[in-house]
């Protein structure tokens, strides 16, 4: 992961902050008692372990005010994501209406702006601060279609604005909370008035509540109600036939291990989509990714989806790939070996870039290389590398593999190796692809 990209919070709120549409003033009554508390409460910040009331304290400001739109914050404490033994964190949610129950855990499903208490400096490299909050940003990108996460940190007195998308991180500098008490409330508020596409959110990924058609579609999937599912085991098959391929789930067709992986994916605390694909824009209704990767990265998700049109299983993978004419996408390299009829690699049913889902980090970066570069005509010091450009896009493939981890005989990864290397023969040899990727 890069360094953060900092600017003041003058500019983070001027160049990096969208505008709201329409704007609603705080009382002046009500911002005047509530940077008196936060002034109070800005002074116990030197004190290490104090983290847990300052949070709770800071969640009865806002109680006692009415944020636009129905919005709420909410006090609560929680640890890395993925390592139960980490160190609880307090922090404060702003939530779209509703509130989550009071000192639980995160709400990572409906949680707008995560505002972080710590001790210690989130741009150093403290490796436990660092992996909480790399934690949270996974955790937010995995369970809601985002675009980029906007988050708050409070470190010993001091504020911190944090911007984070696929491409990085931009960071304004730290402002002392007790020389403008009233920041915090002035930020929260204008979060409050922004629209869920100028916080992130994708509008190409619509939630399947409970009760929707989509949502009993799923439950009624998930299970093999006619009994007609193959149960499959490769090692009966001759894995060198050169028709052998992996059997698609679309038809009547389905493999038992391919409806469960779907009904694996549907749990209680996880939400459901129905993400959009292609100029047709065609739904694929999923649950819980099957792969996660890192937040800055691909920032790849691969789910199990389900065609509501035919009721088959497919693959779809939703990543951020880069935006140079040197990169070819995965779905046109897919398509090209179909046309080619390379045999052993998936079948693409839908690829598109989403439009207007662009990363513009890189755009402000770019500018202030070339500020300091201006500056350093000595080469003193190394000037910053800007960021990547990325582009967000969605594809399709019609196979449901069996998962590695699950592969019962020698014949099943020897017929992959098989694959990969006749794969790549053609990309040595004719059309000249990198076949061999990450997801």
């Amino acid at each position: 992961m890069r360094s953060p990209f900092e600017v003041d919070l003058a500019t983070f709120e001027a160049r990096v902050l969208p505008v709201p549409p329409s704007t609603t003033q705080i009382s002046p009554l009500d911002l005047k008692r509530a940077e008196q508390t936060i002034a109070r409460i800005a002074e116990q910040f030197q004190s290490a372990g104090q983290e847990e009331a300052l949070a709770f304290e800071l969640e009865s400001v806002f109680s006692g005010l009415t944020l636009p739109n129905g919005n709420k914050v909410n006090a609560s404490i929680q640890r890395n994501a993925h390592d139960e033994d980490s160190p609880v964190v307090p922090s404060l949610g702003l939530y779209s209406g509703g509130r989550v129950a009071h000192r639980s855990l995160p709400d990572w499903n409906t949680i707008r702006v995560w505002v972080c208490l710590e001790m210690v400096d989130p741009r150093r490299t403290n490796d436990e601060a660092r992996d909480i909050i790399e934690s949270v940003v996974r955790e937010v990108f995995a369970r809601q279609p985002r675009r980029w996460i906007y988050s708050i940190h409070l470190l010993e007195g001091g504020l911190y604005c944090f911007r984070r998308d696929r491409s990085g991180t931009i960071v304004s500098k730290d402002v002392a909370m007790a020389e403008d008490p009233g920041m915090l409330v002035r930020l929260l508020w204008r979060f409050s008035q922004m629209t869920d596409e100028q916080l992130g959110l994708d509008l190409t990924a619509s939630t399947v509540d409970l009760g929707s058609p989509y949502f009993a579609l799923m439950e009624d999937t998930k299970e093999d109600k006619d009994g007609q599912d193959i149960d499959l085991d490769a090692c009966e098959m001759d894995p060198f036939q050169n028709d052998h391929r992996q059997p698609s789930s679309t038809g009547p067709c389905v493999f038992a291990y391919q409806r469960r992986l779907f009904a694996d994916s549907l749990t209680d605390d996880w939400p459901r989509y129905a993400l959009e694909v292609g100029t047709e824009r065609r739904k694929y209704l999923v649950g819980k990714p099957t792969y996660i990767a890192d937040a800055h990265s691909t920032g790849t998700l691969v789910y199990i989806a389900l065609d509501p049109v035919d009721r088959s299983f497919v693959t779809l993978k939703d990543k951020w790939r880069p935006l140079s004419a040197d990169f070819e996408s995965e779905g046109d390299i897919l398509r090209t070996l179909q046309s080619r009829g390379v045999g052993g690699v998936p079948s693409a049913v839908r690829y598109s870039d989403i439009e207007g889902h662009q990363t513009w980090l890189e755009l402000y970066s770019e500018e202030n290389v070339r500020r300091k570069r201006k500056r350093d005509d000595k080469g003193t010091y190394k000037t910053p590398r800007p960021f990547e450009r990325l582009q967000h896009c969605r594809l399709v493939e019609k196979e449901v593999l069996l998962p590695l981890d699950e592969f019962t005989c020698s014949f099943q990864l020897l017929r992959v190796i098989s694959d990969c290397i006749r794969s790549e023969s053609c990309r040595s040899f004719c059309i000249r692809l990198t076949l061999l990727h990450t997801p």
